[in-house]
């Protein structure tokens, strides 16, 4: 190891002392202030083969099918996806029943910006709404001016049940249950596993205090400080730089390295594409499109949800390769109030091509 790979090494280690778990961005960026020659190549081996990272490295999604999601595009502030994180049963010591309920993570959407606290001894209602208080609290103080408007979660039952809902309706705080679409809340899912991988970093430091909740702060604030990277790009902006004051140029930035998000915002006519299902055609989720499904079943065993759901409308979208995609907004058939948005290869009929006749509603929606 040359003198100069050994002053990165070292920087790596002085940053998780600290608290922090540099990318690879950030340590080309140390040794260029450094005047440092390491090539990109031996910055990605150091952190790779450190002992604390060596564990969490990145698994590489499929490429294909990731270019394939619809975008999820918001123009403002305050439009969060949550949900509920855990960690497992750690060998070294007891979790205390104090923190045994997880943590609630909140994800702003456009800007990126995490939001995590512990669910104190249980997720009952008055525990989510005392966590929700805590995180706008946050959110105010970040941003005096902006509010929350909008929380979308799984249907976790403490949610969707009627204090909580009111909670969120006295604050005009408007709210979206996932529970069977790929959609999900995405963002919130994608901040408990950074999460879940910085702690799992700051652990193996083996502090004799270091436990996940109390280095959970630390963790959303090495991750509010990375620069935004949106389909590989940075944006040379972090969530915490983003306010309503930048907020135009950090979109310039977003759009100019993600098109398709801008694009996205626009109507896009359903009569440009063939569907391959009609409005009323009954159909079943595959598992692929709902992960909690799969628990517990072989796929040689079924592929395919139980539940039935009748197509009620067709979503065009513009993927993230610029492509024209096809999406459907599906009802369920036992329960009214349960409507998803499936992709068309995550659906098969359910009755043999039969057809029903939904509750009249426009063909696109």
């Amino acid at each position: 190891m040359s003198a100069d790979e050994k002053a990165v090494r070292e920087y790596l280690e002085e940053s998780l002392r600290y608290g922090s778990v540099p990318r690879v961005a950030e340590l080309r960026e140390f040794a260029a202030r450094e005047k440092l020659k390491v090539k990109v190549k031996r910055l990605k081996e150091i952190i790779n083969l450190h002992d604390a990272t060596m564990m969490n490295r990145p698994q590489q999604r499929q490429a294909h099918r990731s270019q394939k999601y619809r975008p999820i595009v918001v123009t403002n502030l305050g439009h969060w996806h949550c949900d509920i994180g855990f960690f497992a049963v750690n060998k070294r010591y007891p979790t205390p029943p104090t923190y045994r309920a997880g943590f609630l993570v909140a994800k702003d959407v456009l800007s990126r910006r995490v939001y995590a606290t512990p669910l104190l001894k249980n997720r009952t209602a008055p525990s989510m709404i005392k966590a929700f208080v805590k995180l706008f609290a946050e959110h105010r103080k970040q941003f005096p001016t902006s509010r929350v408007l909008s929380v979308s979660f799984d249907r976790e039952t403490s949610i969707v049940g009627k204090k909580v809902q009111k909670f969120f309706a006295d604050l005009a705080i408007a709210f979206h249950a996932f529970q069977m679409s790929d959609s999900k809340a995405k963002h919130a899912e994608n901040a408990i596993k950074q999460i879940r991988a910085v702690v799992a970093v700051l652990l193996r430091r083996n502090y004799p205090k270091d436990r996940w909740w109390n280095l959970l702060p630390t963790v959303v604030k090495t991750l509010n400080a990375r620069p935004v990277v949106v389909s590989g790009r940075s944006l040379k902006m972090a969530p915490e730089d983003v306010n309503p004051r930048n907020l135009g140029e950090f979109k310039s930035r977003l759009y100019a390295a993600a098109p398709a998000y801008y694009w996205a915002q626009y109507p896009l006519s359903p009569l440009w594409t063939t569907w391959k299902y009609t409005v009323g055609t009954v159909v079943r989720a595959k598992l692929i499109a709902v992960s909690s499904a799969t628990v517990g079943v072989k796929h040689s065993e079924t592929n395919l949800t139980p539940d039935l759901f009748v197509i009620e409308g067709v979503v065009p979208y513009v993927t993230r390769n610029m492509e024209y995609g096809r999406a459907y907004r599906c009802r369920h058939l036992d329960d009214s109030e349960h409507v998803e948005v499936f992709q068309e290869d995550e659906i098969v009929p359910g009755r043999e091509w039969k057809t029903c006749h939904p509750t009249p509603s426009p063909l696109w929606v």
